[in-house]
């Protein structure tokens, strides 16, 4: 039997569904993450784990250009870390300048109270520099990687502010950022280094206030309105009380739904007048279900996205009449 191991990317047998395992659970089972980046528990014997070439369609061998065109350029703006998968467990860190005309930058690492710095140097605009060659395997014993970063512009009507980001990344969070790369036109775990609020930022914010399992849901009030209750109800399977192991794809998300369309009513009961729903991001198919359900809920004011600051991208505001 193959072994699978995480960050592996896997198919389901007898589900049209791919994602990443990113948690071992037990010595049969894994937690898979699926696009939707929900995490469900399977079986290794369900599961066929896709290998490098399988993933790697239309992807040629070919010396890789320094700069990258003027058509992928203008589709995003940034710094960008991208860790590009070489062959099974290694992958190649590397830095992409599209934000300035010249970056002055600093790579290092602070493991075990010790920083120290591997590169420093300048790059250009649209330019891709590879930092250093990263095992998967070791991933746990990865230390927590810092950048800086300093816009150089030939001239600016104002002095560019410089760039920090310090990055641990966790097993979920990176796992879950594997999708298509426009700058290196194939799928990648990309990480934005340049925004105040990213993807990263957001990631921990989720984990910490929303994947931590309890038995109800957490109300917060509104210093600014006491009238208002907001009340969070995470949709992710950990936080859901009684939920069985091994769900198909498609029982997973009937319990989720289930566990929606109850924490709303149980809402409406109580007089809540807003609440949010952590359903996660991807394809959207829970987050499709609950749009359709609100949409024709005759009790609804307003449905729409919530905060991205405060509930990452994932999630929806339900406001009542």
């Amino acid at each position: 039997m193959t072994t699978i191991n995480a960050g592996d990317r896997v198919r389901f047998l007898n589900e049209p569904l791919e994602g990443t395992v990113t948690r071992i659970i037990d010595a049969r089972t894994v937690g898979v993450t699926t696009d939707d980046d929900f995490e469900i528990p399977v079986l290794k014997t369900e599961l066929v784990k896709i290998t490098f070439a399988e993933s790697s369609v239309g992807d040629t061998i070919k010396k890789e250009p320094k700069t990258i065109s003027e058509a992928k350029v203008r589709t995003e703006l940034g710094v960008f870390l991208l860790f590009e998968p070489k062959s099974d467990g290694l992958l190649h860190m590397k830095l992409v300048n599209l934000l300035s005309p010249e970056l002055v930058y600093t790579y290092g690492t602070f493991d075990k109270k010790i920083y120290t710095t591997h590169r420093k140097g300048s790059f250009s605009l649209d330019e891709i520099i590879t930092l250093e060659t990263m095992n998967l395997t070791e991933f746990s014993e990865w230390p927590e990687f810092v950048f800086n970063f300093i816009p150089c512009p030939a001239q600016s009507e104002h002095v560019e502010k410089p760039i920090h980001k310090s990055i641990r990344f966790r097993s979920k969070e990176f796992h879950g950022s594997f999708k298509f790369s426009k700058v290196l036109n194939r799928q990648a775990y990309v990480f934005r280094l340049d925004e105040d609020i990213n993807l990263i930022d957001l990631q921990k914010l989720r984990s910490r206030d929303f994947n931590e399992p309890k038995t109800e849901s957490k109300a917060i009030w509104s210093n600014e309105d006491s009238a208002k209750v907001n009340e969070v109800v995470d949709l992710h399977l950990e936080t859901i009380p009684d939920v069985p192991g091994n769900l198909k794809p498609t029982e997973a998300i009937q319990v989720q739904f289930g566990y929606f369309r109850r924490s709303l009513e149980k809402g409406l009961a109580a007089g809540i007048e807003k609440m949010i729903f952590i359903h996660g991001i991807g394809d959207g198919i829970l987050k499709r279900k609950i749009r359709e359900y609100l949409h024709s809920y005759p009790k609804i004011k307003k449905a729409g996205d919530a905060d991205e600051f405060k509930y990452g991208k994932g999630a929806t505001e339900v406001e009542f009449k």
